[in-house]
């Protein structure tokens, strides 16, 4: 299936409660992220995370942002199933300071090549709504006939932009390093990978998005994406979207996301 490693991080259906109105403290993820050319073969997804303190919900960014520009500490586990594979992952955020923080994760995947993962985090935030982080990522695999090393350096930032006549842009850049490294009994092999990534998501209110990604590597190749969050009440909501690459026909992904925050 076409690019899943750039987009798990959307596949989620969020679940949430609300003891106080526009605040919340919980969110259990449920989702979904299947292709167009074949919707059998897709990827489930289920999580949980706790902010420490309670996240204001009522803020001018987009409810779909709120987490991502959160100041909170938080705690997080998560689950993501596709055909022969499954991942499982635990990890959090601690503020050292009122902006600066540091974050880190495990990740273990049980498929024909089990692997273990780790990464750290540290990020700082410009302003209340924008971001800069750098990260290193670890990743180690292995069966009868190899062993294979990834690690990662990724420096990023994030920034939401309120505009007057619509709700907001919300842009964000990443450049990532990636070094490979296989063993086997008869000798190992070695590369490294840039990319490149920008991102830009046009709120025309706070409901509907529409986005645009590009991704500079080996083989670049650009996407288009439409986003719709419909709030069924103070806690609960759906996010439905879809993305196509404008380089292919590989078909459209599809996700859902729903949310229900307490």
């Amino acid at each position: 299936m076409r690019k899943l490693n750039y987009l798990i991080p959307v596949i989620s259906l969020i679940v949430t409660t609300s003891a106080i109105a526009n605040q919340f403290q919980h969110e259990i993820e449920i989702g979904s992220l299947s292709s167009s050319d074949d919707f059998g073969d897709g990827m489930f997804n289920i999580g949980y995370q706790f902010y420490f303190t309670p996240i204001d919900d009522s803020k001018i960014i987009p409810k779909r942002l709120i987490g991502k520009y959160a100041n909170s500490n938080f705690l997080y586990t998560n689950y993501t199933s596709h055909n022969s594979w499954s991942s499982y992952s635990l990890g959090g955020r601690y503020y050292v300071a009122k902006e600066w923080f540091v974050q880190g994760g495990y990740t273990t995947n049980d498929s024909e090549n089990d692997s273990d993962g780790f990464e750290f985090l540290s990020g700082y935030h410009l302003t209340e709504l924008s971001l800069l982080s750098i990260k290193y990522k670890e990743n180690e695999s292995e069966n009868s006939f190899f062993d294979h090393t990834v690690t990662d350096w990724e420096i990023s930032y994030s920034h939401f932009i309120p505009l007057q006549s619509t709700a907001g842009i919300d842009f964000s850049a990443s450049y990532n390093k990636s070094s490979y490294v296989s063993k086997w009994s008869e000798g190992k092999r070695e590369n490294d990978d840039d990319l490149i990534r920008v991102n830009l998501d046009w709120f025309i209110n706070k409901s509907w998005s529409l986005g645009a990604s590009h991704i500079h590597a080996d083989s670049s190749y650009s996407t288009i994406n439409t986003q719709y969050w419909h709030q069924f009440s103070d806690g609960l909501s759906i996010n439905l979207g879809a993305e196509t690459s404008i380089n292919d026909s590989d078909g459209t992904l599809i996700y859902i996301n729903g949310t229900y925050r307490f």
